[in-house]
């Protein structure tokens, strides 16, 4: 179990360059946040050994994944993805697809049908959708203003999360998690969104486009959610 002590938690999935810096930044906060550094490379977890107050040697989707048996407020902590995969759908399809459940969960290519307009995309071989508003490296320390680019100062009045959400393609719903700026340049969302995020997926089932974006920068897989033992 985490002791709290009244602190905020914020966990870093992935001690590479980018979570290396998000549990620097993080542990300068004035609220003295407890952190916990997550990733299965120990030469990574040494880096990050004394900054973080926690490092845990493993699978970031299978700690995550195991969370709320083990943190009785772990709706209220923090998620920081800082690894090379979309986290929010890896622990959906790992919680699911969990030996005794009721549900069963499927990873698609995305559409190409799915088409978010104005938007930079990247397919990658495994059907993960990789969409950007910027054709730029953005600064580390970017505060994700409202309305428009930080580095361009050009108006951007739609962000991308509402963009992925109103795009629409045949056969499947749009889900987004947003991504919300804990710091410049560092991003999460409570955990507590993915566990409602579940409830209303194994609820109703079907085919679901989910992406997890921020202002400027988002990731979107394709999933398929169905009861055990019937056909979609």
């Amino acid at each position: 179990m985490i002791q709290r002590n009244d602190r905020d938690i914020y966990i870093v999935i992935g001690c590479g360059y980018f979570g290396l810096r998000a549990v620097r930044v993080i542990k300068n906060l004035p609220s003295r946040p407890l952190v916990i550094a997550v990733d299965n490379d120990r030469e990574r977890l040494k880096a990050v050994t004394a900054l973080a107050d926690r490092v845990h040697h493993g699978d970031g989707v299978q700690y995550l994944s195991e969370l709320e048996l083990t943190e009785p407020q772990a709706a209220l902590c923090w998620v920081v993805p800082a690894l090379p995969l979309h986290l929010a759908g890896a622990w959906l399809l790992h919680v699911l697809n969990g030996a005794g459940g009721t549900y069963t969960a499927e990873k698609h290519s995305v559409p190409q049908e799915f088409d978010p307009v104005g938007v930079l995309q990247h397919r990658t071989p495994g059907g993960t959708l990789f969409c950007s508003l910027g054709d730029f490296t953005c600064p580390e320390d970017c505060p994700e203003p409202e309305g428009y680019c930080h580095v361009t100062e050009l108006s951007r009045p739609v962000p991308l999360y509402r963009i992925l959400g109103e795009t629409l393609c045949t056969g499947y719903r749009s889900l987004v998690v947003r991504s919300r700026l804990v710091l410049p340049g560092v991003g999460g969302y409570l955990f507590g969104d993915l566990l409602m995020l579940r409830a209303a997926l194994v609820i109703a089932g079907g085919s679901y486009l989910l992406s997890t974006a921020c202002t400027c920068h988002g990731v979107t897989d394709a999933i398929s959610i169905r009861m055990r033992g019937r056909r979609c």
